[in-house]
């Protein structure tokens, strides 16, 4: 299966046309939607498209643990992460499925900077 970032470039979510986005909700309905989850030795997030946090009930100043790159934050692991899950559950019924990716190494996700609503 694809995984979420795959999708949204390959369905234009960037400026997609609407039957892109239909399509892409359809899948979300399907259950065939994959996030990724990256762990090191010491904690582990959830990579969502930043996109998801305006489509979902999630009070984004509560996010307090995670990092943000320009198209995606990921989610810590302790909190934030059950926010999304949450809420995402609560708009389609299910939890999303969530592949996970395991390094030895410290994640390079550390060095991004904390997200902030807005940035």
């Amino acid at each position: 299966m694809e995984t979420l970032k795959e999708r949204m470039y390959k369905l234009g979510w960037q400026g997609g046309n609407i039957h892109q986005v239909e399509k892409a909700e359809q899948e979300i309905k399907n259950n065939n939607y994959i996030f990724n989850k990256f762990d090191d030795p010491g904690h582990g997030w959830l990579e969502v498209a930043k996109t998801w946090l305006d489509k979902l009930p999630i009070d984004k100043t509560k996010l307090e643990c995670s990092y943000s790159s320009k198209l995606f934050v990921y989610l810590e692991e302790d909190c934030d992460m059950y926010v999304f899950m949450d809420a995402f559950k609560a708009k389609f019924g299910y939890y999303p499925q969530v592949e996970k990716n395991y390094t030895d190494n410290q994640s390079p996700i550390r060095n991004l900077p904390l997200y902030r609503e807005g940035n």
